[in-house]
């Protein structure tokens, strides 16, 4: 029976597009894992046989990687997806966000949204100015997905945006269910949309972005409003999630739930607005986390677990059994490549030292 010391699991965040975790029996993958810098906690499993160490280390490597521009997480300064139920900020960037009075969360799109409700004391914002927020005369896109309980009165989605006027930028649903955009001190918005059907208890796609000097915005990936501007602003207030800022002291508190917000430094291009709608379906921006759950390897056989954080995600196990050359080969037919299935079993293992790898993706 193997001597198990020191198990654990590890669980990595990933992109849209494809992530893999890699689980190897042997030592040499630590040296692999530590090469590429990722910052991993080890995690190693001693076996009795027939190998002397596992090191269950994670990861990622995208296939098929697009090119920087084109990538999701590209200047992507801020993202919330609040599926923890937090003000947790998915970019990286560590701009976390504070939740107020109690406000609570609800289903979302994907996972959980941040549910004001129309509680002018509910909501979330950061408690400091973050000049990466600020985008001046810049390129920039903001995106979010909401739900309205109702359309009635004006609601803010998410605005940096100082007093009654400005300087800033605030995005708004307007009382008569026009979409818009200020950018600039004054009261006018620089953007704004004709009248739009919005139907309640439904989940909208909202998108603004500015590229070289031209405003558009899209509404469930229909471009609405375009405007050409010079216009652009700095505001040294905090971000805002579902309300107007405490200086202005009206009440345009989000009627509903809001989910996906992203805020990108760069215009995403129109094939990147698709495919954050996905037709109504949306796109998680950062990368799925696949957590490891078991790792049984005794007398040849091997029983790989794992979880995605997602129910649509697929799996793919793939082995090889020299990591350096890396030459990787699917453990299944073709017609199996890509399961559902989150357990693998091995039981013909032969080799004494081989390695595996689990990728996931969104079909």
């Amino acid at each position: 029976m193997p001597v198990v010391a020191e198990m654990g699991q590890h669980s990595v965040r990933l992109s849209a597009s494809e992530i893999e975790i890699a689980i190897g029996i042997g030592i040499a993958i630590e040296k692999e894992g530590k090469s590429m810098n990722l910052g991993y906690e080890r995690k190693a499993i001693k076996i009795g046989y027939p190998v002397l160490l596992m090191a269950a280390a994670a990861f990622a490597a995208v296939c098929c990687a697009a090119p920087a521009s084109g990538s999701l997480m590209s200047n992507l300064e801020a993202y919330y997806a609040f599926d923890l139920q937090n003000g947790d900020d998915g970019s990286g960037n560590a701009l976390n966000v504070t939740l107020f009075g109690g406000v609570a969360f609800e289903p979302g799109l994907m996972g959980y949204a941040l549910a004001p409700n129309g509680n002018n004391a509910q909501y979330a914002a950061r408690t400091i100015d973050d000049p990466s927020l600020n985008f001046g005369t810049g390129d920039f896109t903001l995106q979010a997905w909401v739900k309205y309980n109702t359309t009635v009165g004006e609601q803010i989605l998410l605005e940096k945006f100082s007093g009654a006027t400005g300087p800033g930028w605030t995005f708004t649903k307007l009382s008569d269910n026009r979409f818009a955009f200020a950018n600039d001190p004054g009261s006018t918005p620089v953007v704004v949309s004709g009248v739009q059907t919005i139907p309640a208890n439904l989940w909208h796609h909202l998108l603004i972005r500015r590229t070289s000097g031209t405003y558009e915005l899209f509404y469930n990936n229909v471009s609405i409003a375009t405007v050409t501007s010079a216009s652009g602003s700095i505001s040294t207030a905090p971000l805002l999630i579902g309300r107007r800022n405490a200086a202005d002291g009206r009440d345009f508190s989000l009627k509903g739930s809001i989910d996906e917000i992203a805020i990108w430094s760069r215009s995403l291009s129109y094939g990147e607005i698709e495919s954050l709608y996905n037709d109504g379906q949306g796109l998680a921006i950062t990368k799925p986390k696949v957590t490891i759950t078991g790792i049984n390897i005794s007398e040849g056989n091997a029983i790989l677990q794992w979880q995605g954080d997602r129910a649509n995600l697929v799996y793919m196990v793939e082995f090889c059994t020299n990591l350096s050359a890396a030459v990787w080969s699917p453990v299944t037919p073709i017609s199996q490549w890509w399961m559902s299935e989150t357990i693998w079993t091995n039981q013909g293992l032969v080799e004494s030292e081989v390695f595996f790898r689990i990728k996931a993706k969104e079909p």
